[in-house]
Protein backbone atom coordinates (compact mmCIF):
# COMPACT_ATOMS: atom_id res chain seq x y z
CA UNK A 1 0.00 0.00 0.00
CA UNK A 2 2.94 2.41 0.96
CA UNK A 3 4.35 1.22 -2.67
CA UNK A 4 1.37 2.53 -4.25
CA UNK A 5 1.28 6.19 -2.41
CA UNK A 6 4.79 6.70 -3.28
CA UNK A 7 4.54 6.24 -6.47
CA UNK A 8 1.00 7.91 -6.57
CA UNK A 9 3.07 10.93 -5.47
CA UNK A 10 6.02 10.35 -7.71
CA UNK A 11 3.71 10.77 -10.40
CA UNK A 12 1.99 13.33 -9.06
CA UNK A 13 4.75 15.69 -8.53
CA UNK A 14 5.92 14.79 -12.38
CA UNK A 15 2.65 15.79 -13.67
CA UNK A 16 3.15 19.13 -11.62
CA UNK A 17 6.60 19.49 -12.84
CA UNK A 18 5.80 19.17 -16.28
CA UNK A 19 2.94 21.53 -16.38
CA UNK A 20 5.24 24.07 -14.71
CA UNK A 21 7.69 23.44 -17.69
CA UNK A 22 6.75 26.32 -19.80
CA UNK A 23 8.74 28.15 -22.11
CA UNK A 24 8.12 32.50 -22.24
CA UNK A 25 6.12 31.55 -25.09
CA UNK A 26 3.74 29.54 -22.81
CA UNK A 27 4.88 26.03 -25.18
CA UNK A 28 6.10 22.75 -23.16
CA UNK A 29 9.52 22.34 -23.05
CA UNK A 30 12.50 20.41 -21.63
CA UNK A 31 12.51 20.53 -18.19
CA UNK A 32 16.30 21.16 -17.95
CA UNK A 33 16.07 24.08 -20.76
CA UNK A 34 17.44 27.16 -19.23
CA UNK A 35 14.37 29.38 -20.79
CA UNK A 36 11.24 27.71 -18.16
CA UNK A 37 9.58 30.29 -16.98
CA UNK A 38 8.35 29.44 -13.89
CA UNK A 39 7.16 32.82 -12.86
CA UNK A 40 4.50 34.92 -14.98
CA UNK A 41 5.92 38.62 -14.53
CA UNK A 42 3.90 41.53 -14.12
CA UNK A 43 2.96 43.95 -16.93
CA UNK A 44 4.89 46.77 -17.28
CA UNK A 45 3.28 49.73 -15.85
CA UNK A 46 4.90 52.28 -18.17
CA UNK A 47 3.19 51.22 -21.22
CA UNK A 48 0.16 52.89 -22.59
CA UNK A 49 -3.29 50.90 -22.20
CA UNK A 50 -5.81 51.23 -24.99
CA UNK A 51 -9.26 49.75 -25.92
CA UNK A 52 -9.81 46.34 -27.01
CA UNK A 53 -11.75 46.77 -30.19
CA UNK A 54 -12.67 43.41 -31.26
CA UNK A 55 -11.48 40.05 -29.18
CA UNK A 56 -12.71 36.16 -30.29
CA UNK A 57 -11.22 32.51 -29.46
CA UNK A 58 -7.85 31.28 -31.19
CA UNK A 59 -8.92 28.50 -33.57
CA UNK A 60 -6.04 26.37 -31.47
CA UNK A 61 -4.59 26.00 -28.02
CA UNK A 62 -1.35 27.59 -27.50
CA UNK A 63 -1.24 29.45 -30.71
CA UNK A 64 2.23 30.25 -31.38
CA UNK A 65 2.02 33.15 -34.33
CA UNK A 66 -0.06 35.72 -36.38
CA UNK A 67 -0.46 36.93 -39.75
CA UNK A 68 -2.50 39.66 -41.53
CA UNK A 69 -2.77 38.54 -45.58
CA UNK A 70 -5.60 38.87 -48.04
CA UNK A 71 -8.16 40.24 -45.72
CA UNK A 72 -7.67 37.49 -43.79
CA UNK A 73 -5.87 36.06 -40.23
CA UNK A 74 -3.18 33.32 -40.68
CA UNK A 75 -2.56 31.62 -37.60
CA UNK A 76 -0.52 28.54 -36.36
CA UNK A 77 -0.43 26.43 -32.92
CA UNK A 78 1.91 24.36 -31.09
CA UNK A 79 1.98 20.81 -32.37
CA UNK A 80 -1.04 21.55 -34.59
CA UNK A 81 0.54 21.01 -37.98
CA UNK A 82 -1.55 23.36 -39.76
CA UNK A 83 -2.10 26.65 -40.70
CA UNK A 84 -5.55 28.24 -39.95
CA UNK A 85 -7.06 30.90 -42.10
CA UNK A 86 -9.15 33.07 -39.65
CA UNK A 87 -12.29 35.77 -40.70
CA UNK A 88 -11.08 38.95 -39.04
CA UNK A 89 -14.97 39.80 -38.87
CA UNK A 90 -16.28 36.79 -36.74
CA UNK A 91 -13.07 34.73 -35.88
CA UNK A 92 -14.48 31.59 -37.27
CA UNK A 93 -11.85 29.31 -39.31
CA UNK A 94 -12.56 29.27 -43.10
CA UNK A 95 -9.79 26.88 -44.13
CA UNK A 96 -6.57 25.43 -42.99
CA UNK A 97 -3.22 24.94 -44.69
CA UNK A 98 -1.12 21.30 -43.25
CA UNK A 99 2.20 22.39 -42.86
CA UNK A 100 4.73 20.23 -41.29
CA UNK A 101 6.14 21.97 -38.59
CA UNK A 102 5.77 21.24 -35.03
CA UNK A 103 6.87 25.11 -33.44
CA UNK A 104 6.24 27.41 -36.13
CA UNK A 105 6.83 30.53 -33.93
CA UNK A 106 6.53 32.92 -36.92
CA UNK A 107 4.27 33.20 -40.17
CA UNK A 108 4.51 35.93 -42.87
CA UNK A 109 3.52 36.45 -46.70
CA UNK A 110 4.87 37.73 -49.48
CA UNK A 111 4.20 37.81 -53.25
CA UNK A 112 1.06 35.48 -52.20
CA UNK A 113 4.03 32.54 -50.92
CA UNK A 114 3.52 31.63 -47.21
CA UNK A 115 6.91 31.92 -45.04
CA UNK A 116 7.10 30.12 -41.40
CA UNK A 117 9.90 29.87 -38.88
CA UNK A 118 10.55 26.57 -37.63
CA UNK A 119 11.74 27.06 -33.91
CA UNK A 120 13.00 23.62 -33.78
CA UNK A 121 15.45 23.29 -37.03
CA UNK A 122 15.80 26.97 -37.36
CA UNK A 123 15.08 27.40 -40.67
CA UNK A 124 12.30 29.93 -42.55
CA UNK A 125 10.57 27.68 -45.00
CA UNK A 126 8.79 28.75 -48.57
CA UNK A 127 5.28 27.84 -49.20
CA UNK A 128 2.66 28.17 -51.77
CA UNK A 129 -0.56 28.81 -50.58
CA UNK A 130 -1.76 25.71 -50.53
CA UNK A 131 1.28 24.48 -48.95
CA UNK A 132 3.93 23.06 -51.03
CA UNK A 133 7.47 23.59 -49.98
CA UNK A 134 9.36 26.32 -52.87
CA UNK A 135 12.33 26.29 -50.83
CA UNK A 136 14.18 26.61 -47.26
CA UNK A 137 16.75 29.19 -45.90
CA UNK A 138 18.69 27.25 -42.99
CA UNK A 139 19.82 29.71 -40.23
CA UNK A 140 22.25 27.60 -39.14
CA UNK A 141 24.64 27.98 -42.23
CA UNK A 142 24.27 31.78 -41.63
CA UNK A 143 25.00 32.84 -37.72
CA UNK A 144 24.25 30.72 -34.89
CA UNK A 145 20.71 31.06 -34.18
CA UNK A 146 19.46 29.79 -30.36
CA UNK A 147 16.06 30.65 -30.16
CA UNK A 148 14.32 32.38 -33.35
CA UNK A 149 10.42 33.66 -32.93
CA UNK A 150 8.58 35.91 -35.21
CA UNK A 151 8.60 36.73 -38.81
CA UNK A 152 7.99 39.54 -41.02
CA UNK A 153 8.81 41.41 -43.83
CA UNK A 154 10.06 44.76 -43.94
CA UNK A 155 10.34 46.38 -47.87
CA UNK A 156 12.36 43.25 -49.45
CA UNK A 157 14.59 41.85 -45.90
CA UNK A 158 12.72 39.05 -43.68
CA UNK A 159 12.71 40.10 -39.88
CA UNK A 160 12.71 38.02 -36.62
CA UNK A 161 13.64 37.89 -33.10
CA UNK A 162 16.69 35.68 -31.76
CA UNK A 163 16.63 35.32 -27.83
CA UNK A 164 19.64 34.10 -26.50
CA UNK A 165 18.01 34.42 -22.89
CA UNK A 166 15.41 34.88 -20.40
CA UNK A 167 16.59 38.00 -18.16
CA UNK A 168 18.92 41.43 -18.64
CA UNK A 169 21.74 39.40 -17.46
CA UNK A 170 21.44 36.78 -20.50
CA UNK A 171 22.19 39.67 -22.89
CA UNK A 172 21.93 40.11 -26.67
CA UNK A 173 18.35 39.59 -27.34
CA UNK A 174 18.56 40.65 -30.85
CA UNK A 175 16.30 41.63 -34.23
CA UNK A 176 17.34 40.28 -36.99
CA UNK A 177 16.69 41.55 -40.63
CA UNK A 178 17.57 39.26 -43.59
CA UNK A 179 18.86 40.42 -46.99
CA UNK A 180 17.50 38.96 -50.11
CA UNK A 181 21.04 37.29 -50.49
CA UNK A 182 20.48 35.98 -47.25
CA UNK A 183 22.78 38.17 -45.12
CA UNK A 184 22.16 39.61 -41.67
CA UNK A 185 21.83 43.45 -43.08
CA UNK A 186 20.20 44.44 -39.86
CA UNK A 187 21.09 43.54 -36.25
CA UNK A 188 20.41 45.30 -32.98
CA UNK A 189 19.31 44.67 -29.11
CA UNK A 190 15.45 43.92 -29.00
CA UNK A 191 13.39 45.59 -26.60
CA UNK A 192 12.40 43.44 -23.61
CA UNK A 193 13.48 39.98 -22.31
CA UNK A 194 12.05 37.15 -24.39
CA UNK A 195 10.90 38.98 -27.70
CA UNK A 196 8.09 37.08 -29.53
CA UNK A 197 6.13 38.43 -32.18
CA UNK A 198 7.10 40.67 -35.05
CA UNK A 199 5.17 42.77 -37.55
CA UNK A 200 5.73 45.45 -39.88
CA UNK A 201 3.60 48.81 -40.64
CA UNK A 202 5.27 49.72 -44.16
CA UNK A 203 6.93 52.29 -41.63
CA UNK A 204 7.85 51.16 -38.32
CA UNK A 205 8.54 47.57 -36.55
CA UNK A 206 6.46 45.83 -34.00
CA UNK A 207 7.41 43.52 -31.64
CA UNK A 208 6.27 41.63 -28.69
CA UNK A 209 7.75 41.06 -25.22
CA UNK A 210 6.17 38.56 -22.80
CA UNK A 211 7.86 38.97 -19.60
CA UNK A 212 7.22 42.44 -19.68
CA UNK A 213 3.51 41.76 -21.30
CA UNK A 214 3.85 44.92 -24.35
CA UNK A 215 3.71 45.73 -27.82
CA UNK A 216 5.97 47.83 -28.71
CA UNK A 217 6.67 50.65 -31.93
CA UNK A 218 10.31 50.33 -33.05
CA UNK A 219 12.14 52.67 -35.61
CA UNK A 220 13.83 50.14 -37.95
CA UNK A 221 16.52 52.45 -38.72
CA UNK A 222 17.66 53.95 -35.09
CA UNK A 223 16.11 51.66 -33.30
CA UNK A 224 14.32 53.48 -30.75
CA UNK A 225 11.22 52.81 -28.56
CA UNK A 226 8.72 55.29 -30.27
CA UNK A 227 5.82 53.64 -28.24
CA UNK A 228 4.82 50.67 -25.96
CA UNK A 229 1.26 49.25 -25.23
CA UNK A 230 -0.02 47.02 -22.73
CA UNK A 231 -1.17 43.44 -24.71
CA UNK A 232 -4.17 42.01 -23.59
CA UNK A 233 -4.80 38.16 -22.63
CA UNK A 234 -1.90 37.84 -19.91
CA UNK A 235 1.57 36.78 -20.15
CA UNK A 236 2.13 35.21 -23.51
CA UNK A 237 1.52 37.62 -25.93
CA UNK A 238 3.27 35.56 -28.68
CA UNK A 239 1.95 36.63 -31.94
CA UNK A 240 1.67 40.53 -33.17
CA UNK A 241 0.26 41.46 -37.14
CA UNK A 242 -0.42 45.02 -38.73
CA UNK A 243 -3.01 45.20 -41.00
CA UNK A 244 -3.85 48.90 -42.12
CA UNK A 245 -5.28 50.33 -39.45
CA UNK A 246 -4.19 48.73 -36.44
CA UNK A 247 -2.97 45.83 -34.31
CA UNK A 248 -3.32 41.98 -34.26
CA UNK A 249 -2.21 39.94 -31.20
CA UNK A 250 -2.51 36.77 -30.47
CA UNK A 251 -2.58 35.13 -26.67
CA UNK A 252 -1.03 31.88 -25.18
CA UNK A 253 -2.15 32.93 -21.62
CA UNK A 254 -6.10 33.32 -22.98
CA UNK A 255 -5.93 31.27 -26.30
CA UNK A 256 -7.74 34.55 -28.05
CA UNK A 257 -6.79 36.87 -30.65
CA UNK A 258 -7.44 40.68 -30.05
CA UNK A 259 -7.49 43.69 -32.13
CA UNK A 260 -6.21 47.47 -31.10
CA UNK A 261 -6.09 50.50 -33.03
CA UNK A 262 -3.08 52.57 -30.76
CA UNK A 263 -2.98 55.36 -33.78
CA UNK A 264 -6.84 55.33 -33.22
CA UNK A 265 -6.64 56.12 -29.21
CA UNK A 266 -3.99 58.84 -29.17
CA UNK A 267 -4.25 60.68 -32.44
CA UNK A 268 -7.85 61.05 -34.17
CA UNK A 269 -9.19 64.48 -32.94
CA UNK A 270 -12.15 65.73 -33.37
CA UNK A 271 -11.90 67.99 -35.67
CA UNK A 272 -10.78 64.68 -37.98
CA UNK A 273 -13.66 63.10 -36.69
CA UNK A 274 -15.83 66.63 -37.31
CA UNK A 275 -14.53 66.51 -41.06
CA UNK A 276 -16.42 63.31 -41.59
CA UNK A 277 -19.54 63.98 -40.08
CA UNK A 278 -18.86 63.31 -36.27
CA UNK A 279 -18.31 65.02 -33.57
CA UNK A 280 -17.52 63.65 -29.80
CA UNK A 281 -16.79 65.63 -26.50
CA UNK A 282 -17.27 65.23 -23.01
CA UNK A 283 -18.89 67.30 -20.99
CA UNK A 284 -18.76 66.59 -16.87
CA UNK A 285 -19.70 63.18 -17.03
CA UNK A 286 -21.46 63.45 -20.33
CA UNK A 287 -20.97 62.11 -23.82
CA UNK A 288 -22.41 63.75 -26.71
CA UNK A 289 -22.32 62.51 -30.49
CA UNK A 290 -23.03 65.10 -32.98
CA UNK A 291 -23.38 63.58 -36.13
CA UNK A 292 -24.51 63.04 -39.93
CA UNK A 293 -27.05 60.99 -40.95
CA UNK A 294 -25.25 58.30 -42.37
CA UNK A 295 -23.99 57.73 -38.84
CA UNK A 296 -27.69 56.77 -37.70
CA UNK A 297 -27.52 53.07 -36.85
CA UNK A 298 -23.79 52.81 -35.93
CA UNK A 299 -22.60 51.17 -32.97
CA UNK A 300 -21.00 52.93 -29.79
CA UNK A 301 -18.79 51.24 -27.25
CA UNK A 302 -17.24 52.66 -23.98
CA UNK A 303 -14.01 51.37 -22.49
CA UNK A 304 -11.96 52.20 -19.26
CA UNK A 305 -8.76 52.51 -18.86
CA UNK A 306 -8.28 48.13 -18.82
CA UNK A 307 -10.01 47.72 -21.95
CA UNK A 308 -13.60 46.35 -19.93
CA UNK A 309 -16.32 47.82 -21.58
CA UNK A 310 -18.77 50.15 -20.12
CA UNK A 311 -21.68 50.45 -22.15
CA UNK A 312 -23.09 49.94 -25.64
CA UNK A 313 -25.39 51.84 -28.12
CA UNK A 314 -26.60 52.47 -31.11
CA UNK A 315 -27.02 55.82 -32.48
CA UNK A 316 -30.57 56.66 -33.11
CA UNK A 317 -31.91 58.80 -35.19
CA UNK A 318 -31.88 62.49 -35.57
CA UNK A 319 -28.45 64.55 -35.20
CA UNK A 320 -27.30 64.40 -31.57
CA UNK A 321 -27.18 62.14 -29.08
CA UNK A 322 -25.94 62.17 -25.08
CA UNK A 323 -24.61 59.29 -23.11
CA UNK A 324 -24.86 59.75 -19.20
CA UNK A 325 -22.01 58.37 -17.65
CA UNK A 326 -23.97 58.49 -13.59
CA UNK A 327 -26.14 55.50 -15.66
CA UNK A 328 -22.57 53.74 -15.21
CA UNK A 329 -21.63 55.00 -11.97
CA UNK A 330 -18.38 55.53 -13.30
CA UNK A 331 -15.53 57.30 -11.61
CA UNK A 332 -13.76 60.12 -12.63
CA UNK A 333 -11.04 58.94 -14.86
CA UNK A 334 -10.08 58.51 -18.70
CA UNK A 335 -12.06 56.62 -20.93
CA UNK A 336 -12.12 55.37 -24.24
CA UNK A 337 -15.06 55.73 -26.92
CA UNK A 338 -15.24 53.74 -30.44
CA UNK A 339 -18.00 54.36 -32.80
CA UNK A 340 -18.58 51.97 -35.46
CA UNK A 341 -20.42 51.66 -38.88
CA UNK A 342 -19.58 49.53 -42.12
CA UNK A 343 -17.12 52.13 -43.40
CA UNK A 344 -15.21 53.27 -40.68
CA UNK A 345 -14.35 53.05 -37.03
CA UNK A 346 -12.90 56.01 -34.59
CA UNK A 347 -11.84 56.33 -30.72
CA UNK A 348 -11.79 59.33 -28.96
CA UNK A 349 -9.73 59.11 -25.31
CA UNK A 350 -12.25 61.38 -23.30
CA UNK A 351 -12.07 62.27 -19.22
CA UNK A 352 -15.00 62.28 -17.20
CA UNK A 353 -15.00 64.79 -14.36
CA UNK A 354 -17.27 64.65 -11.59
CA UNK A 355 -20.59 67.00 -12.03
Amino acid sequence: MKTIILITVCLMSIQTWAQKSLDYMGVPTDCNSPLINLNVSAKSMEAQIIPVQLAFPSPCTIPTSIAFYDNMLWVTGYNDFVVYKVSPNTGNVVGTVSIAIQKPYGITFYDNKMYILDNISKEIIEYTMSGVIIDTIDLTSIYNPLYVTGLCFADNDLWFNDTKGPNPAAANDSLFGLSSQLQLSHGFESVGNFPSGISYNGKYLWVNDNPSQTTNMIDPVTHAVLQSIQTPGGAYPNGVACDDNGLWIINNSSDSIYYLVPDDATTVETTDINNLGMKIFSANKKVVFNYSSEWVGSEIVIFDCTSRVIAKQFIPKGNEFVWNADVAELKTGIYFVSVYNKESKYSKKLFFGCN
